[in-house]
């Protein structure tokens, strides 16, 4: 048996090793198969070889349509986390506000509660000077 090497474009190699996963078969073999079914004359002649050329390009066409659909859904998907993550980074913002807020009251509670309970002379405490 001979060696075949071939370049093609990333997406095409994916696309045809899903294709041939879906099948059970493995990548190599898949090209054999189409290779043969190119270069070999069958029964039918030009129109089954178009046939088969058809019904190929038409799986190969629905699967990059499944995919893309898919794709599209992710991409929706991902948005809608986006939007999601926004919504908890705004609301994490307003809760440490808040948390500020409420400790700076406590500050200032403590601050009076600390200065009610020192004594004041007596002078003080009638004319209110401290």
């Amino acid at each position: 048996m001979r060696q075949l090497n071939i370049k093609i474009e990333p997406e095409l190699y994916h696309l045809a090793a899903s294709h041939a996963k879906a099948q059970s078969t493995t990548l190599s073999e898949m090209v054999r198969q189409l290779i043969k079914s190119e270069c070999h004359e069958d029964k039918d002649g030009q129109n089954g070889k178009e046939a088969n050329s058809h019904q190929l390009d038409k799986r190969l066409y629905d699967e990059l349509f499944t995919k893309n659909t898919q794709i599209g859904q992710l991409h929706q998907q991902l948005q809608e986390k986006d939007t999601q993550i926004s919504e908890l980074h705004r609301l994490v913002a307003m809760a440490q506000s808040n948390a500020d807020k409420w400790s700076g009251q406590l500050d200032r509670a403590n601050l009076q509660l600390e200065d009610l309970r020192q004594k004041k002379p007596l002078f003080s405490r009638i004319f209110g000077k401290g």
